[in-house]
């Protein structure tokens, strides 16, 4: 009995003190569907990634990334050619007007906005589109389906 008013304590504690996140009403939602389910998203106005188009080193993304105020480097994955942001903003409009800058550099190819789904996983856009076809596939349909 004990062991069981010490879990609804915690239970209780944990349910008081979480905030929920309270994204502007002007981020955006969007939508994908996944085994017949929608599955709805939410844009975070304080997160992203920012893709460029050829593998930079870090050194160079750090370069490029501290042209601009706000912008801070959470991550950037090795041998890769993105890079995991935090934008120090409340609104999507805020940092929509951002990335709009960002883009004009002709070796940034994508800047997204991270989304939260209504579970709270957070998931990321980038630049690159990753597939599996069938072992059936030719190279002829591969590009078929490419264009």
């Amino acid at each position: 009995m004990r062991r069981v008013l010490i879990i609804t304590f915690i239970i209780t504690q944990i349910i008081m003190s979480c905030k929920k996140d309270d994204f502007s009403n002007d981020c955006k939602s969007r939508y994908y569907y996944y085994n017949s389910k929608k599955i709805i998203l939410t844009e975070i106005p304080n997160q992203g990634c920012i893709s460029f188009y050829d593998t930079l080193s870090a050194e160079t993304i750090n370069q490029i990334i501290e042209q601009y105020q706000g912008i801070h480097i959470l991550s950037i994955p090795s041998n890769s050619n993105h890079a995991i942001i935090s934008v120090d903003s409340e609104n999507c409009n805020e940092t929509d007007k951002l990335f709009a800058t960002i883009k004009n550099d002709s070796r940034i190819s994508n800047c997204n906005k991270f989304f939260v789904s209504e579970e709270g996983y957070t998931l990321g856009i980038s630049d690159v589109f990753v597939c599996k076809l069938n072992s059936s596939t030719s190279l002829s349909h591969m590009t078929e389906l490419i264009n």
